[in-house]
């Protein structure tokens, strides 16, 4: 019988990074997923030809604005394995999916971890993974397709700070660029009538500091530099 391919524990600045990059992306799916009573698991083969998962429940609000995990050492446990799924070279593949409780049946997305990030799964692979086995228990759950989540990578985060650009005579940033992987979209469909103007619009960042909408040409709208 083959030996089993050994696990080579990543470096500690590659960890460092994708650990940053799960809290990311945690905190990026509790915003998708919105209001309500979420169960997050995270399956991964790894490279050693073993599975791990891990599963945590969650009850989220925005009014007010809550985080509740109903075990931390479940929640603790999905976030290390993350981690490793997104640094990588300890994991082939991994796919997170969130099922949220609503009727008349529970509503389930997915996301695949593919170049050290989450992005959404194909709903018919989806549908595929949670058919029930034949003389299983059987759940149906509605299937719908994982929002996309705004992607951080370590050359982002690690960038040097850059120069701040020019301003006009009348005080106005010259630059209309935003800064590589800074740009959002607000998802403001849960926060009630007061915010839902916000919801689709797309905010960056500019080099002079300041988070700025966008046009639909996808540069920064005029805007001036923060005060100092």
């Amino acid at each position: 019988m083959p030996a089993r391919p050994e696990l080579i524990r990543p470096d500690d600045a590659a960890i460092a990074a994708a650990m940053s990059r799960a809290l990311t992306a945690l905190a990026l799916v509790v915003l998708a997923l919105g209001d309500g009573e979420h169960t997050i698991n995270l399956m991964a083969e790894r490279t050693d030809d073993t599975f791990v998962r891990g599963q945590a429940d969650l009850s989220t609000g925005t009014d007010p604005v809550r985080l509740t995990v109903l075990d931390e050492t479940d929640y603790a446990a999905l976030r290390t394995l993350l981690v490793f799924a997104l640094e990588g070279s300890t994991v082939r593949s991994a796919v997170l999916v969130a099922t949220t409780a609503a009727d008349p049946h529970p509503r389930a997305c997915a996301w695949t971890v593919r170049g050290g990030w989450l992005h959404p799964m194909d709903t018919a692979e989806l549908q595929q993974a949670l058919t029930p086995c034949p003389g299983g228990p059987t759940v149906r759950r509605e299937v719908y397709r994982a929002p996309a989540l705004p992607q951080i990578t370590d050359t982002d985060e690690e960038s040097p700070v850059a120069e701040k650009p020019a301003v006009t005579a009348h005080g106005y940033c010259t630059n209309t660029a935003p800064v590589p992987g800074t740009v959002r979209t607000v998802n403001a469909k849960n926060t009630g009538p007061k915010f839902f103007h916000l919801h689709g619009r797309r905010y960056g960042e500019c080099p002079c500091g300041k988070e700025v909408t966008l046009t639909d040409r996808n540069n920064l709208r005029r805007h001036k530099p923060p005060q100092e």
